[in-house]
């Protein structure tokens, strides 16, 4: 997935003219799924722990955390993504952290993450 602008949704571009990407894995893939339930468990569990009423607030605050959680799982690696002028090693705390800190980019993998056709291999048959 390449990174846009947020406003021109133009690909975002460096002083080199490359454009940051990140790599996810797609709905239909064995991450995903994995990432769905861990997502599931961690809201519940959470709820579990802290002894809270289960609340459309509480459900809202800690689906946050989580639904940033489970972006950081889908996220394979990335190239060209920097943080305050320092390239950004990929990790997946790095992910998360990045993903929380942009809020436009999380939208942006949230909507690839959700369209299969972004995970399909185009045939150059006819």
């Amino acid at each position: 997935m390449t990174i846009r602008h947020p406003e021109t949704n133009e690909p975002i571009v460096d002083e080199k003219g490359a454009s940051p990407w990140i790599e996810l894995s797609g709905t239909t893939s064995k991450t995903h799924r994995r990432a769905m339930f861990l997502l599931k468990r961690r809201i519940v569990q959470a709820m579990k722990d802290d002894g809270e009423e289960v609340t459309d607030d509480v459900v809202f605050e800690r689906s946050e955390g989580a639904e940033l959680d489970m972006l950081a799982d889908l996220t394979v690696g990335w190239s060209g993504i920097h943080l305050d002028g320092v390239e950004l090693k990929f990790t997946r705390d790095n992910a998360r952290m990045f993903y929380e800190r942009f809020p436009f980019v999380r939208a942006q993998v949230d909507m690839f993450v959700a369209q299969s056709g972004n995970f399909t291999k185009v045939s150059n048959k006819s």
